[in-house]
Parts: structure tokens; sequence; C-alpha cells
């Protein structure tokens, strides 16, 4: 049985109450101020990069701790007495909210931009097969074999949003779903198609990048291609020209200065219920390098076909567009 705590404030006491009091097998751990700190300390942990994934928890503050117990549904009453006011269960229906509006987002104006300019780039893929990289709850996978591809599979660090594209797949034998770190050594076999919607947005380095690209490069056929979808990276070259204010129903705000002329920037996105998190932008020139050091070729950013949507001035998307399509292939044998 899985249950979700909200925890506003998070000490050594807290956690040693949940170390030594709850026999608990912990998925994961979300920390809005991505505290990895916390991460080393839990019981049973999977190492994950709090930057990387999307728990359903995403957008609340504080921590939020996905848990299963199989053994009892609940906390032991003796932690409960021991566990400050600040500690609290979430409802079911608190977590199927926040799960429905991740699922929203591809209906704001940025999720239909971006739903438009991968058709676009992807062409025809009747009977193809497709592997969606940060699959978050499939959409880009539905999608998929909506446009004519006969299998898709998608793979997230995310167990619960995985569970989340499952459900969503309705019994639809040409998808499946995996849990597992896309920035890690992986093995599902080799596709026509990698699709990496902000997988690469959640690198902050070069090495993080290579090994992102290496898993691509290892689940692509020879001649495949990869089409992702990043940040706009293009901007640190003109911060100036950087978008203040909501905008196509996301905001953004640079949060800090990191390594390799990088910025950590938060992404607020309006959804039916708006969450933030944080992604990475870092030089473009790396993206290129990185894909050539996996042993990917023709790495290219793609231009926007115009018009995307017939709704939105072309003018004002061009001048800053949310984020950026990008393609390279694995050279055939």
């Amino acid at each position: 049985m899985r249950r979700i705590i909200r925890i506003k404030t998070i000490n050594s006491k807290i956690i040693e109450g949940f170390k030594h009091h709850c026999k608990v097998l912990i998925p994961f751990l979300y920390s809005a101020k991505s505290d990895e700190r916390l991460q080393e300390n839990m019981p049973n942990r999977k190492r994950l990069n709090v930057d990387q994934y999307i728990s359903l928890g995403r957008g609340l503050s504080g921590y939020v701790l996905i848990y299963s117990n199989s053994i009892n549904p609940s906390l032991p009453s003796r932690v409960i007495q021991n566990l400050p006011p600040a500690i609290f269960n979430m409802t079911i229906q608190q977590y199927d909210t926040i799960g429905a509006a991740y699922d929203d987002v591809p209906n704001l104006p940025t999720g239909k931009l971006q739903t438009a300019a991968l058709k676009t780039c992807l062409g025809d893929i009747e009977g193809l097969a497709v592997l969606e990289l940060a699959c978050g709850l499939g959409y880009y996978c539905r999608k998929a074999v909506e446009w004519g591809a006969s299998r898709a599979v998608g793979v997230d660090i995310s167990e619960a949003m995985v569970d989340a594209a499952r459900v969503n797949a309705k019994g639809d034998n040409r998808l499946e779903f995996h849990v597992a770190d896309c920035g890690r050594p992986f093995e599902f076999g080799q596709f026509d198609i990698v699709l990496a919607p902000w997988l690469l947005s959640y690198s902050r380095n070069q090495n993080q990048l290579v090994d992102m690209w290496s898993n691509i490069y290892k689940s692509l056929k020879p001649g495949g291609r990869i089409i992702g979808i990043s940040s706009n990276v293009h901007i640190l070259e003109d911060l100036a020209a950087f978008p203040e204010g909501p905008r196509y129903g996301q905001e953004l705000k640079v949060v800090r200065e990191i390594d390799e002329g990088g910025l950590e920037v938060q992404v607020t996105l309006f959804a039916s219920t708006p969450f933030s998190f944080n992604n990475v932008y870092l030089p473009r020139e790396l993206y290129e390098k990185t894909s050539n050091l996996a042993g990917l070729s023709g790495f290219q950013w793609q231009n926007f076909p115009k018009p995307l949507l017939h709704d939105v001035d072309w003018d004002d998307f061009l001048r800053c567009p949310p984020f950026r399509i990008f393609t390279a292939t694995r050279p055939g044998d």
C-alpha cells in the first residue's frame, strides 16, 4: 500500500524516526529544495538525482516522502507521537489531483506547441518502434502509437509516474513502461526512434550529458533517430532576452549560475494546479559535442515549421521560443 507524507520541516529526529521505527521501502524522496543530504540519510534508498525526476507531490512546499509499507498500512503510533504537527497524511484525492495537474500540461499553450513541433520533426513513423526517455505519465508514448508506431516503450526514474503511465495506457498492448534512471546504463533493446522530451535539460554538466547520450546511442538501431525537446539554451547567448512573467502557460526564473557556463532555472507550469521544478540550461555547443562523443552524428537544432499553431503570435514565439527541438542519428553499419 502506498501512502504519502508531507513534511514542511525535516530534521535528524524525523529521519531517525523513519529509519528505526518504520519498516518501509522508500521509492523516492522529493525535495523542493533539492537537498540531496536528506536522500543520503534515508534507509533502503534508490540513489536518485532530485533535480531529475518528477514526483506527484511536486509543487508542494517542503518535502514529500512517498513510501510503500506492505506490513503495516500506516506509520506506527509511537512514531506519529514523536513527530511534530508539521507532518500529516496527504489524501489519495490530493495525490490524484496533483497527478491530474501534470497530465494537464499537454493542454497548455507550451504543451500544444511542443506536441506540434515534435510530430512535424518525427514525420512518418508508421510501423516503427519508439522508446521515450523521461516519459513521465507516458503522453508521447501514447501519441507515438496514435501517429502510427507499432509499439512504444517509456522509461522514467519515478516509480509513481510509471505506475500512472501504465494506468493511462488502459491495457493497450502496444505500450509498456519501465522504471530506470536514464542517466545510468539500462537495456530495453534497440528502437527506430528515441524520444527524449526534456531529458537532457536535467543534465548539470558535460559528463552527465555524455552518459545520457550513450544510453540513447545504445537504444537506437543503426540508422535510428533521436528527437528531443530541451530548454531554449540559445538564450544563454543573450540573457537580456530572457523572458519575464508568464508566457505560453509557463514562467521561468533564474535560480543560479552553474558550472560550464550554464544556468539553473525554475520552471512554473500553470496547469489546473500550478507546480514548479528546476531544470538546467547548458551552452548549446555542449549538446553537439557530447552527442558526438557518444557516437551519434548529425546533431541539429531544428527550425520551427510555420505556423505550429494558428492561434499563436508567430513573431512573438520566434523572438524567444519556450523550448527547442533537436535531432541526431546513430550511424548505420
